[in-house]
């Protein structure tokens, strides 16, 4: 059984900017939906969202953070 690498993802807004909670939230569904529609990058890896989406979360700076993981099967 082969071990497949996963990729975290995390998108963070700007510093002391909670507002960027739902733009960060859209960015990270669009891509977990691009990789849940795709089947192949190019001729060598297919991406698979794993889980939801994680957050949003704010860092001590007030940065909103998202966090999406992805699977690459090479």
């Amino acid at each position: 059984e082969e071990d497949y690498p996963v990729v975290r993802l995390l998108l963070v807004g700007e510093r002391k900017t909670e507002a960027d909670a739902l733009p960060l939230l859209q960015v990270a569904e669009a891509i977990r939906a691009a990789a849940a529609d795709t089947t192949c990058v190019g001729s060598a890896a297919r991406v698979t969202p794993i889980g939801g989406i994680v957050g949003p979360g704010y860092t001590t700076e007030g940065r909103a953070q998202v966090e999406i993981n992805l699977q690459f099967l090479i």
